[in-house]
């Protein structure tokens, strides 16, 4: 609804479904992935504290996140103070099964209005590749001191 506030862009997804009570939606989607690797999925989490169309209503709200095949976990209870829209980033790691991850989000507690935006999954770089990483800089560094004579 046009009285609601996307987290930081125009567009939010409203997991009750309805305007006049909880009727509790959800959203799949998928991505590709490596069986094994490690991910970082980040999402914002609304809640709607003021009046909507005319009737009170406020957090707290609550959402099942389902990485099928990987976790399934409850984020419940945000229920922030002030007035208007209210949202959080959460954050979950996980490794993935298969080559396609599949993602489900599904409204499990408000009264009228539980936000979903910025949806985004990352790879998580394994402790090995940072180890790398470091180590190819202390030989640049080793090689520059090296030919600088310092």
């Amino acid at each position: 609804a046009g009285f609601r506030a996307a987290a930081n862009a125009t567009e939010a997804i409203d997991l009750t479904g309805t305007l006049d009570g909880p009727s509790f939606n959800g959203v799949v989607t998928a991505f590709d992935s490596v069986p094994g690797a490690r991910y970082r999925l980040s999402f914002d989490l609304g809640v709607n504290n003021g009046p909507c169309g005319g009737v009170p209503c406020s957090g707290p709200v609550g959402v099942l996140l389902d990485v099928v095949g990987v976790l399934s976990q409850r984020f419940m209870d945000f229920a922030p103070g002030g007035a208007g829209q209210q949202w959080t980033t959460l954050q979950v790691d996980f490794t993935a099964v298969d080559t396609r991850t599949v993602l489900a989000f599904d409204g499990q507690q408000g009264q009228a209005y539980i936000g979903l935006d910025n949806v985004t999954v990352t790879a998580v770089p394994e402790a090995a590749t940072w180890a790398l990483f470091g180590a190819g800089l202390g030989a640049l560094a080793w090689r520059r001191r090296r030919a600088t004579g310092r």
